[in-house]
């Protein structure tokens, strides 16, 4: 089967970190008359994962993820990379019209989408067959790495195991009942 979608990478000024896995921005668009870009405002959506949900749910991993996201790329200049369409060369876009993509903080080969995974800031979702096999085994890896070392919100409590000798609290308790018993009664 052919591929539907090329891939190509922008700059990217990021404006505002909405949540743990959507940014807001101006795509840096080279202009071939001029020294200076095009800036071009659009939303980001990253690929391959679901970062908890700001309202709702566990909030507090979503201001975490959210912070983890504006510790990385927040008020900077950095790479995006995106699917196109071949036939139309319209950007791949997902749910509310925001752009799907793979974002790369500056000076990195490692991507932020991969960095979420493997601090356990997102999970995986919606790896569709468009997605190079490539980085969705990598992304696979990360989040098992994730859940493997119990980080971000795969961080959740085990439940304690019961105590094996708790018998003898129990024998205890009889003794000590029944030697008041005997107490009271002489």
């Amino acid at each position: 089967m052919k591929q539907k979608y090329y891939f190509k990478t922008y700059k990217f000024k990021v404006t505002h970190v909405v949540d743990g896995d959507t940014v807001k921005g101006e795509f840096l668009i080279p202009k071939w008359w001029s020294f200076s870009p095009a800036h071009v405002p659009d939303r980001i959506r990253f690929i391959g994962l679901n970062a908890p949900e700001m309202t709702g749910g566990d909030s507090d991993a979503a201001e975490r993820a959210k912070l983890f996201v504006f510790s990385h790329i927040g008020d900077k200049t950095i790479r995006v990379t995106i699917a196109i369409r071949k036939h139309s060369g319209d950007w791949k876009r997902g749910d509310f019209s925001r752009v799907l993509g793979i974002l790369y903080p500056p000076y990195s080969r490692v991507s932020l989408n991969e960095r979420l995974l493997r601090q356990g800031h997102a999970r995986l979702f919606m790896l569709d067959e468009w997605i190079p096999a490539k980085t969705v085994s990598v992304f696979k890896a990360a989040e098992a790495e994730a859940k493997r070392k119990r980080r971000g919100i795969w961080n959740v409590p085990q439940k304690k195991a019961a105590k094996k000798h708790t018998w003898w609290f129990f024998w205890l308790t009889i003794l000590c009942l029944s030697a008041i018993f005997v107490f009271l009664l002489s």
